[in-house]
């Protein structure tokens, strides 16, 4: 538990919450609007008060990084499994047969496994393979499945709350297949570390060790200059860290109650790191040399910053997501600050914000771990929304939420009620 939950001072702030019936499509006339959002049962969300004290589980998300190789245009056929595979027309010579130089099949030539990988190289992930019902009592749309990777206590045994869970790449992962990190703290809670699983949950060992205290608990990850991860924390910590891969940790600049870090170009040509400041309700950019630049405030308690990938519907900028008012702000190139998406639109209050890659099979939305809806919604750039997977497991709190999307394609997320890491996979049905 984060001791800012302790703080008796801390004011008592509203929450709008969102559509609590059976309807999980929203129309709206676009973002930024005072439209009520309309459920299927025809019945606007209600709203509701809560304390409103800062939180300590959010990650965040990167818009630099990809989901695959290039596309390639292809239509479907069936295949003698009864598995529908993509057709393409391209490959490493003019009959898209195969690779000269090696013999091999070309990419594009080659079947979906249904293992999580763009084994076909087209940019979507598991398209045409069977949709498994999620577990746990979740109820997904059509096109989705989750499932339970990772359960802590299980697993790994006796240590503290999550913290975060951010994509495992280069040095930091030198095995094969995906790679996911996730934070946990030690059992006291008094000290955090990075973890390694690959892409069903199986333990990899430790980045960081939490039994080494290199760094404060509830850390939260971004890749930033040079690959590296970058590691800042709300809990007994003022400071960003460098984390490398064979576990060595680095103080790199002093910045204090930080909750969205972010990194990537949000529209002037620059890839750099940001920060948030919860207590300041300020966003930092900062330099590879530590500078720190103000660029936005006003915004109140920022608990996960998010750029759009490349190619996306959504406007530039970096977008800063409140955690229980306002909604999600955009920070355009010049610092100018709009409320693109307030909570209005019925989404729900939450504390998670990761941009999906447009060439995904997850498309051009932005999905957010709703804690007053129990579920992950997405957004669309038009303010529309719909409930992507609800149930009873998902009753994550405002404390107790942190999501990324991999780069199979498959968006991972965490709920501390019951220790577990879950995996959203997008599947059966080709450009869901």
């Amino acid at each position: 538990m984060s001791s800012r939950r302790l703080l008796s001072w801390i004011a008592v702030l509203p929450l709008a919450c969102g559509d609590r019936g059976g309807g999980d499509t929203v129309a709206t006339d676009g973002p930024g609007t005072s439209t009520a959002p309309v459920s299927s049962s025809g019945e606007s969300p209600t709203s509701a008060d809560t304390a409103g004290v800062p939180t300590t589980g959010g990650g965040s998300q990167s818009g630099s990084d990809s989901s695959g190789a290039p596309g390639t245009d292809s239509t479907s056929t069936s295949s003698s499994t009864g598995m529908v595979l993509p057709a393409t027309t391209t490959g490493s010579d003019s009959s898209g047969g195969p690779d000269s130089s090696t013999g091999e099949p070309a990419c594009e030539d080659l079947p979906e496994l249904c293992d999580a990988l763009d084994n076909n190289c087209n940019d979507l992930f598991d398209e045409g393979c069977d949709c498994t019902p999620p577990d746990l009592d979740l109820t997904a749309i059509e096109g989705y499945t989750a499932r339970v990777v990772l359960t802590v206590d299980k697993d790994l045994g006796d240590y503290g709350r999550l913290g975060d869970v951010e994509r495992a790449l280069a040095d930091y992962w030198a095995m094969p297949g995906e790679g996911v990190l996730f934070t946990l703290n030690n059992a006291a809670n008094t000290g955090g570390g990075v973890g390694r699983m690959d892409q069903d949950g199986k333990f990899a060992g430790w980045v960081v060790d939490p039994a080494a205290n290199k760094l404060p608990p509830n850390p939260y990850l971004e890749y930033g200059y040079q690959g590296v991860l970058y590691s800042c924390t709300t809990v007994a910590g003022d400071w960003i860290y460098k984390i490398h891969p064979d576990g060595q940790v680095e103080t790199f600049v002093h910045h204090g109650n930080c909750e969205g870090l972010s990194f990537g170009d949000r529209g002037d040509g620059q890839q750099r790191l940001y920060a948030s400041n919860w207590a300041e309700n300020k966003v930092y950019a900062i330099e590879e040399d530590g500078t720190r630049t103000e660029i936005a405030s006003n915004l109140t308690i920022v608990v996960d910053l998010a750029i759009p990938r490349p190619t996306n519907k959504f406007s530039v900028g970096l977008y800063a997501l409140n955690q229980t008012i306002d909604g999600t702000h955009r920070i355009a190139p010049d610092n100018k600050v709009t409320l693109d998406y307030p909570y209005t639109l019925g989404y729900g209050v939450g504390e998670e914000l990761s941009f999906a890659d447009p060439k995904s099979a997850f498309r051009d939305h932005f999905y957010h771990l709703s804690a007053t809806l129990q579920a992950v919604v997405r957004v669309a750039p038009d303010g529309s929304w719909e409930k992507v997977i609800t149930g009873p497991k998902l009753n994550y709190g405002l404390y107790t939420t942190g999501a990324v999307f991999s780069t199979n394609g498959a968006y991972y997320f965490f709920t501390n009620e019951d220790n577990l890491v879950m995996r959203l996979q997008a599947c059966n049905t080709a450009g869901q």
